[in-house]
């Protein structure tokens, strides 16, 4: 949840000293006697101390901020806490909104969802807008209070009406998800358009990606852009990568690999595996960035480290090739099988290459006719081609000259040289029958998408 940023807390600790109008500390004039600092915080403390002991909701809030803060008194959240609980009890929405802050973040006391909506619901009631919209927030989760999406509208509606950009982009987001609302693009548009204007990034990347792709509105692709580069300047999340992409496509802009580089780097850096493995071809490619393998290399492998299987096999081919780094076969092996295992048909043909070689791992026949199958089934003509061999040799498997040959057609139809030589060799073994056979079986199995090969 966005209040459970510490640095927002004390951006709100001290707005709210400002708003009780606690004195801050001034450059002196010609007239007045220079202070120091913490001379200057202590007075105010000892002023805070006596207003707060009187009673003075102001004063506690302004007191509790300054033991928040560690402002002329040694930092101390416990009481703080106490403090705000005092101003919060005699109805002061800061000090209300602030105890839920503390219970939120588990700052002071143990963290206790219940007890913290507790507050901010008192705050929202108390006409604090940022607290109707945590309330907002907290109906449409259910985090310390029961799931109710009529709660949440109404209190979103509350904030947004009184400008809370963010309250704005939520009722946007109801509308757009239908959460416990008819769904209605008008509504999304408009409230979406108001807190991306106040600067709201979330705001501002979902319209452009609305206005992008036409989302049951009209595509609008200047605008749409318009809304993704402001978003991608706050470093939204997914907007550089997916302005990169733009821009690298040339889609409602004039192509411009110069700008696509530019935002895949801030991509890259906000950790987007996708954006990684991009900005590694763009050093691999030598566009744009002089041609560096190395540091090609070192962005594919943040991207595999996150999963992300074409930059497994990326990483799996570059240790195999001794590309950009050190040739290393069992490193290779190590992430080709990762990609394998996730179901990716290239990284499964070099899997099997390597069992059939004995690079990096033992060498393995069966292993290698089990990643040739799955990777051939998948389309890769050249694990057909294996395939056939495998089945004509005898290789991982039982000696099979109908299916040798019936993968050798699959393997030749797109013009593979290899797989037709294979087809000549295997045909001379066979009989006419057998061969009108492994024609059909092929056929079956093409018109089948593989699914029926055996």
């Amino acid at each position: 949840m966005f209040y459970r940023n510490l640095i927002a807390i004390a951006v709100l600790a001290l707005l709210n000293v400002l708003e009780c109008g606690v004195a801050s500390a001034q450059t002196p004039t010609d007239e007045q006697e220079y202070v120091p600092f913490e001379e200057e915080q202590a007075r105010e403390v000892q002023e805070l101390r006596r207003l707060a002991s009187a009673g003075d909701p102001d004063g506690q809030v302004s007191l509790a901020t300054k033991y928040f803060l560690g402002l002329g008194v040694e930092k101390d959240d416990v009481e703080a806490l106490k403090l705000y609980i005092q101003a919060g009890n005699q109805g002061h929405a800061g000090g209300q909104y602030m105890a839920g802050m503390f219970y939120s973040g588990g700052r002071g006391t143990p963290p206790d969802d219940a007890e913290a909506a507790r507050w901010f619901l008192l705050s929202a009631e108390s006409g604090r807008v940022d607290a109707q919209a945590i309330v907002g927030e907290l109906y449409q989760t259910g985090r310390g209070v029961e799931q109710d999406y009529d709660e949440a509208f109404r209190w979103y509606l509350l904030a947004a009406q009184e400008g809370d950009a963010g309250a704005q982009y939520s009722l946007g987001r109801m509308y757009n998800l239908g959460s416990g609302i008819p769904k209605d693009m008008d509504e999304v548009l408009k409230w979406y358009y108001l807190s991306a204007e106040q600067g709201d990034d979330r705001a501002q990347f979902n319209l452009g990606a609305i206005l992008y792709y036409g989302f049951e509105v009209d595509q609008d692709l200047t605008e749409a852009i318009k809304w993704l580069r402001l978003a991608a300047e706050q470093e939204h999340y997914l907007a550089p990568g997916m302005l990169a992409k733009i821009f690298a496509n040339g889609e409602g802009v004039p192509q411009s690999d110069t700008e696509a580089l530019k935002w895949y780097r801030v991509a890259a850096a906000q950790g987007h595996a996708n954006a990684q493995l991009e900005l590694s071809r763009y050093y691999l490619r030598g566009e744009v960035v002089p041609e560096d393998a190395s540091e090609a290399m070192e962005w594919a492998l943040l991207a595999a480290e996150q999963e992300h299987v074409d930059a497994q096999l990326a990483v799996g081919a570059a240790y195999m090739a001794g590309l950009g780094v050190p040739q290393n076969y069992v490193e290779a092996a190590k992430w080709l099988r990762l990609a394998a295992e996730a179901g990716h048909p290239e990284a499964q043909f070099y899997l099997a290459m390597l069992y059939t070689e004995g690079s990096g791992l033992p060498q393995n026949d069966v292993e290698a006719f089990k990643w040739f199958s799955l990777s051939a089934k998948s389309g890769i003509i050249s694990a057909q081609t294996s395939l056939a061999r495998s089945y004509a040799l005898g290789r991982g498997v039982s000696k099979d000259l109908l299916r040798a040959y019936s993968w050798a057609s699959i393997a030749s139809i797109p013009g593979d040289e290899s797989a037709n030589e294979l087809k000549s060799v295997i045909s001379k073994l066979m009989s006419g029958e057998q061969i009108t056979n492994a024609q059909k079986l092929s056929t079956k199995c093409w018109e089948s998408g593989f699914e029926e090969c055996d």
